[in-house]
Order: C-alpha cells, then sequence, then structure tokens
C-alpha cells in the first residue's frame, strides 16, 4: 500500500483559536468536504519539521521562525476514487503565531481548485458546529493542548 507522508500545524493565535482550511478532497472515492489543518505533504530528502516550514510558507506566506512541537500523529487509510486505498501518515505540530496577515499566493492549482473557505475557530465554534473536521474530536484535543495538559505525543 502506497504511504503519503504529510506534516501539519495546530495554528493557535493568542485568543487560542485554530486557523482551518475547508478542502474539497476530490480524488478521494467519497469526495469529503472537511475543515483541516494548514501542511502537506513531504517532499523527498525533507524531515517532517522541513517540510512543515515550506508548507507554512507556501499556503500562508509564513517565514517567520517558528517552533514547532509535535505533538500527535495520526495514520489513517484512504481510497482514491479510482479503488486503490493509501495510508496517510500525518505528523501534527504546535505552532503559535501572532499575526494572521497571511498570504496566499503561494498556492497550487489545486489549493486554489479545491479550498472553499478558510477561518479561525475557537474551541466552542467547533464544539457547537454541525461541519466536519478533520478528527472528530478535535475541540477535546485543542482543549488539552491549550491547557497544557498534552505532554507526551499519541495517536489519535
Amino acid at each position: 500500500m502506497e504511504t503519503r507522508q504529510s506534516a501539519r500545524a495546530i495554528l493557535l493565535n493568542s485568543e487560542n483559536q485554530i486557523f482551518l482550511f475547508k478542502f474539497e478532497f476530490g480524488f478521494l472515492s467519497d469526495k469529503k468536504i472537511l475543515w483541516v489543518t494548514p501542511g502537506g505533504g513531504i517532499e523527498k530528502g525533507e524531515t517532517f519539521e522541513e517540510g512543515l516550514k515550506r508548507e507554512l510558507y507556501e499556503e500562508l506566506g509564513i517565514k517567520d521562525e517558528i517552533d514547532p512541537k509535535w505533538v500527535f500523529k495520526r495514520n489513517k487509510i484512504f481510497e482514491k476514487k479510482d479503488g486503490i486505498k493509501f495510508l496517510s501518515e500525518e505528523k501534527y505540530y504546535l505552532v503559535r503565531i501572532e499575526k494572521s496577515d497571511f498570504n496566499f499566493d503561494g498556492w497550487e492549482e489545486s489549493e486554489k481548485k479545491y479550498t472553499r473557505d478558510h477561518k479561525w475557530w475557537s474551541i466552542e465554534d467547533i464544539r457547537m458546529s454541525e461541519e466536519e473536521f478533520f478528527c472528530d474530536n478535535l475541540g477535546d484535543i485543542l482543549k488539552e493542548l491549550i491547557e497544557g495538559k498534552l505532554e507526551q505525543i499519541k495517536e489519535i
């Protein structure tokens, strides 16, 4: 089975809100539309941290020094439209940011085509929403991160 490695940012602002993209996964068999974190695939020869920094620059124009902290990983099997399954190996990093004057000029054509929205979410907004997120327990994970209770790397 093919494996796709990616690095994702749990990007939090000073109000402890998370920044998410609403993205249509058109290449999947079920064409899911989910709110997802910034980040993406690791290129050959990159570490997860290097890939994360490159993705944050490409997707949001963040070129400041960031100090990502690896907080959890997720392995999930997806099925493409052609019926071929692949393993998505995702590492999530906590990234605190003060400013949010993002620049979306570095987007690839697929990002322009399939990104439906983007916004900052509070824990309460996530818990009250009927939207779909990249993981069902996102509100609980954010609460643990913000309260400093997520001390060990874990899998979701």
